[in-house]
């Protein structure tokens, strides 16, 4: 009986550091996913930018076949 309980104490101090060691890897990982956030809405932008300036330019550029036809 003596045995089986230090058994199951053994097993929940092992559970107990397990959830530790999640925990501050879930902390450390809801940091960078804030970081990933912050960067992909920054090329979402940059992007959209891009696009912007491009539809620009391609609506000259068909002016321009237009004008050549």
């Amino acid at each position: 009986m003596q045995m089986m309980v230090y058994e199951n104490y053994s097993r929940f101090i092992s559970a107990t550091d397990t959830i530790k060691s999640m925990q501050t890897h879930v902390t450390s990982l809801s940091s960078d996913l804030a970081d990933l956030k912050e960067t992909i809405q920054s090329v979402s932008g940059k992007s959209q930018d891009f696009d912007m300036e491009m539809k620009l330019k391609r609506s000259k550029i068909d002016r321009l076949e237009i004008l050549l036809m």
